[in-house]
């Protein structure tokens, strides 16, 4: 019983990862894409829990980026899914890549954002189903 549960959350990780890649996919073929800089950081104190079950603290710099829209307007974003090992510098340029309809959506325009996600995930749907296997060969 304990493996059919552990297998079928392997296959949801699998599938999930594979529906988000297949979003990315489309992302990369019909999405707009321009030139940003980034102009400044954001600094947020975020809260980790250590293998020790401590409380960590972490600081984690999300930068900042301005770009000119496909409509011409000038837009600042947050960029969210950037760690706190700070990647780009002021000034860098990054290509983004949004969709005509979605300008709040935005993401940098690269292969460890577009294939990032998909490997984790289906990494754990892998991790799952081998663990329900050698239960059930217990």
């Amino acid at each position: 019983m304990v493996s059919i549960l552990l297998i079928s959350i392997g296959i949801t990780f699998i599938i999930l990862g594979i529906m988000i890649f297949i979003d990315k996919l489309k992302l990369l073929r019909t999405g707009v894409r321009t030139e940003g800089e980034v102009v400044d950081f954001e600094k947020k104190i975020e809260a980790s829990i250590s293998e020790e079950k401590e409380i960590l603290y972490i600081t984690v710099y999300k930068p900042i980026i301005r770009f000119k829209a496909e409509n011409g307007a000038i837009r600042t974003i947050t960029y969210d899914a950037v760690n706190s090992n700070k990647i780009y510098k002021i000034g860098d340029k990054v290509t983004l890549i949004y969709k005509a309809e979605e300008l709040e959506n935005v993401e940098i325009n690269d292969i460890q954002n577009i294939f990032g996600v998909l490997c984790k995930l289906i990494a754990m749907g892998i991790i799952f189903i081998i663990f329900a296997l050698v239960l059930s060969l217990v």
